[in-house]
């Protein structure tokens, strides 16, 4: 089931790339194992860590039970906090004190069509430092490459990211999620984008960030983690800089009716254009994927069972996630 919806968000983005996001998984729902322990970002499928030492961690609510509670979500080993868009993040190390400011970790993935040259990219992503922490930084950026960046060990990267975070404007809040954006023009034919810290230990700005350790894990860290989250890369700055992506999507007329639902749903368009849409639960597990181009579309659920589901629904003009609940 993922192979074939990773295989319609290819051709979706090379016909119409323009008003899309490039960043597949963006939010990192869908997985094909649930996480339940550290270092399981390859389950956030296609993302990957380039470094062979570096262990970014994958938090999702499906592991909640299943790693007691290390990377669930909102608690988890390092803090508390719900996603920014679903039920996904992963978290890395961007600065570490104990490690005389040596050690990063960075997360990678390959974008679903490569970057035009001469063309002009926004970009947008998440960031939130985990309660436990007793430091925060201001540069975490992101690095476009025409391949895979590599590393054998822990060390920062001796690269100039394209969109970065202001000097001394310190990533500080873990209460909200701040979000970190800029734009770009292509300069070659990138196909990867990297997240993390990209600075040496003597250009990296950290301030006392007082650690407030979670109850369940009553842990603190001289660090500076921080959770990712609905990272952007696209033509469109509506689509990158709104305040997420839901909200761009606002305008479209999309009704999704009844919610709460029993029997069946109704999904309505504006107009008749052909239209994916994915039916996921809270663990992000796909159940439901069709294809259509009728104005007005019916969709049983009489044999799902009661609670929360995602709908991921993908057109011409962008990406929309909407949650409906089954009731009995």
């Amino acid at each position: 089931m993922k192979k074939i919806i990773f295989g319609f968000i290819i051709v979706f983005a090379v016909k119409g790339f323009a008003q899309v996001n490039l960043v597949p998984n963006p939010s990192f729902e869908i997985h094909d194992t649930c996480p339940n322990y550290f270092n399981q970002v390859k389950y956030a499928l296609p993302w990957f860590t380039p470094t062979v030492s570096g262990t970014p961690d994958y938090f999702d609510t499906c592991s909640n039970i299943i790693s007691g509670g290390q990377v669930g979500i909102p608690q988890n080993l390092y803090g508390y906090q719900y996603a920014e868009d679903g039920y996904g993040y992963v978290g890395l190390d961007a600065y570490d004190t104990i490690g005389r400011g040596l050690n990063r970790e960075y997360i990678a993935v390959k974008l679903i069509a490569p970057l035009v040259i001469n063309t002009k990219y926004f970009v947008s992503f998440y960031v939130s430092l985990a309660d436990s922490c007793f430091n925060a930084i201001d540069q975490i950026g992101c690095l476009f490459s025409t391949d895979t960046i590599k590393g054998q060990d822990s060390l920062p990267f001796n690269l100039m990211p394209q969109v970065v975070n202001p000097n001394f404007s310190y990533l500080n809040d873990k209460i909200n999620w701040m979000k970190i954006k800029g734009s770009f023009v292509a300069d070659s034919v990138y196909k990867f984008i990297t997240i993390s810290n990209f600075k040496s230990e003597n250009q990296t700005h950290d301030v006392y960030a007082p650690g407030r350790a979670h109850s369940g894990f009553p842990l603190s860290w001289h660090l500076a983690i921080y959770y990712i989250d609905n990272v952007c890369v696209s033509t469109d700055s509506v689509l990158a800089y709104s305040n997420s992506i839901q909200q761009y999507n606002k305008s479209n007329n999309i009704n999704i009716y009844p919610n709460p639902a029993t029997t069946s749903i109704q999904v309505s368009l504006a107009n008749n254009i052909s239209t994916t849409l994915v039916l996921t639960d809270m663990l992000g597990n796909a159940i439901y994927h069709s294809t259509f181009t009728t104005q007005h579309n019916i969709i049983s659920v009489a044999d799902l069972a009661e609670g929360v589901y995602n709908i991921s629904i993908s057109h011409k003009e962008g990406l929309v996630n909407k949650k409906v609940v089954i009731v009995r």
